[in-house]
């Protein structure tokens, strides 16, 4: 009886998930936020939370406010030497779209 075993990550020919390049050309890159800050991927989804909320006024300021100050924060990580400044730099500009949406719906809810 011959006892076949299945094959490791180090015998499939294909290099570990650690070992992979994610880089610009790779699908992950553009699809899976990996190898960035936290504080960039957060900056961008509340950045897109900010303009999904742009109508809610003051609730839309605050997500807008906390996007650029997560952007803002990320732009200082990635001068550091992290990735992410483009979802830091979306992040804040969706948020200030977010909060001047916001502004312009206050008076509607008054």
């Amino acid at each position: 009886m011959s006892h076949r075993s299945r094959p490791s990550p180090s015998n499939t020919g294909q290099p570990p998930a650690a070992q992979r390049d994610v880089g610009p050309g790779t699908v992950e890159h553009w699809l899976i936020p990996v190898g960035r800050s936290g504080a960039a991927i957060a900056a961008g989804y509340v950045g897109i939370a900010a303009v999904v909320c742009s109508v809610l006024g003051l609730v839309a300021i605050a997500i807008g406010a906390a996007a650029v100050g997560l952007g803002i924060w990320a732009l200082v990580l990635a001068r550091r030497g992290k990735h992410g400044a483009g979802r830091a730099i979306f992040g804040i500009i969706a948020g200030v779209f977010g909060m001047v949406v916001g502004v312009l719906t206050i008076p509607w809810y008054s």
